[in-house]
């Protein structure tokens, strides 16, 4: 232990004694302390004698020693000419403790200290956790209640940052303008993937369930769909089930059935239609040179416009055509002849004969009277006519006519 210097002046009180005490304190004239206490006798010898050369060296005044007493844990005072202080050792208050003393390496509970063990103390602890821990701390009392990271991660239900299966259902926050829950860097394509896998190169993609890779649609990116797409539109709305906006100078729709299509069906942007043939701008729509059938099987393949020539003309019985370039289109049909179609299916009209009975004059259709049979009954005469009357009608008339059967009703 270092010396502490010796002060350049001292109180101009006369010395009367000078003190020494076994605890290391020095008192010259009255009582001072000096802690800790002095053990090392040499030490304590080399400090005496310092002070003793000091006071000779600087008397201070005039006045000298008469005598020195033995202060706490000394014996041998008071000394008046000559004689030897001696340190008093034992165990109890105002004794000195030895070098041997048992005291100082047994064991016993420390006072209160832990702030000076501290990070930030005089005497800071560090602990090596590889090599002096050991046991565990119980989940209950904030540790993991294991001694490895795989068992840890178990025991706090906790997931590895690489490699782990979650258990359960993942809840993220949601979105804000400073952040998104969940990020997936661009990267390139796993090779293979697994099924479940969802990355991101390009556009999102993931592996299915069946082994295929999927691509997700991107509303803002062209998009090529290699399977077929169905539209489902709500029953409730009146919305178009599929809606095209072309604000470009591109294509509205394009409908092609080979690469290259040398036939598309093609909506133009300003709406105008094109089949097998690019949208004319003039008109509404336009098709290609194997023309439009019509729904009785005929096509159409060229539409005349303005001034034209009629080359021929054919007609099928009971219609006539005189032909040529203005021919003369008439039936040719005999007398007391109907048009109709006795023929079972569809098909052109037919002259239909007038049977017996009925009569054709005038264009009016009559039952020219009533059939009856006279050859079984001598005598009989032949109905020509049959008419219902009322009782009062009938007797109305003068002379009824013959061959005619009145039905009364009424």
């Amino acid at each position: 232990m270092p010396l502490s210097p010796i002060p350049s002046t001292l109180p101009t009180s006369t010395y009367e004694h000078l003190v020494l005490e076994a605890l290391g304190e020095i008192a010259v004239g009255s009582t001072i302390n000096y802690n800790p206490p002095i053990l090392d006798t040499a030490l304590f010898r080399h400090l005496v004698l310092n002070a003793l050369q000091y006071i000779a060296n600087n008397p201070g005044g005039a006045g000298s020693v008469t005598s020195i007493t033995g202060g706490t844990g000394l014996s041998g005072g008071t000394i008046t000419t000559s004689g030897t202080l001696a340190v008093i050792y034992g165990t109890i208050a105002s004794t000195a403790c030895q070098g041997n003393d048992s005291r100082l390496s047994d064991s016993r509970t420390p006072t209160a200290h832990a702030s000076t063990h501290a990070a930030a103390g005089t005497d800071p602890v560090t602990v090596t956790l590889t090599s002096q821990v050991t046991g565990t701390l119980p989940v209950a009392n904030g540790g993991t209640g294991s001694t490895t990271a795989p068992n840890a991660l178990t025991a706090l239900g906790a997931v590895a940052k690489a490699g782990d299966t979650m258990t359960g259902k993942l809840n993220l926050p949601a979105s804000t303008t400073a952040s998104a829950p969940i990020n997936i860097p661009h990267g390139a394509d796993p090779t293979p993937p697994t099924n479940g896998d969802i990355w991101l190169n390009g556009t999102i993609q993931y592996r299915d369930q069946a082994g295929t890779t999927r691509f997700v649609a991107d509303i803002n990116r062209p998009n090529i769909f290699s399977q077929r797409q169905t539209i489902n539109a709500d029953s409730f709305t009146t919305d178009p089930a599929l809606k095209i906006t072309q604000l470009g100078t591109g294509e509205a729709l394009r409908v092609e059935d080979e690469s290259p299509e040398s036939t598309p069906f093609v909506v133009s942007a300003s709406g105008r239609v094109g089949i097998g043939a690019t949208p004319d701008a003039t008109v509404a729509l336009l098709v290609d040179s194997t023309g439009i059938k019509f729904g009785d099987g005929t096509i159409q393949t060229t539409a005349a416009t303005g001034s034209g020539t009629v080359t021929s003309v054919t007609a099928t019985s009971p219609i006539t055509s005189s032909g040529g370039a203005t021919p003369i289109i008439s039936t040719s049909m005999a007398t007391n002849r109907l048009l109709g179609r006795s023929t079972a299916g569809t098909g052109v009209a037919e002259e239909i004969a007038i049977g017996t009975g009925l009569s054709l004059t005038g264009g009016t259709l009559s039952n020219a009277g009533v059939l009856s049979d006279t050859t079984a009954a001598q005598g009989g005469t032949q109905l020509l006519n049959m008419v219902q009357i009322t009782q009062a009608a009938y007797s109305a008339i003068v002379t009824p006519t013959a061959n005619t059967l009145y039905i009364i009703v009424g």
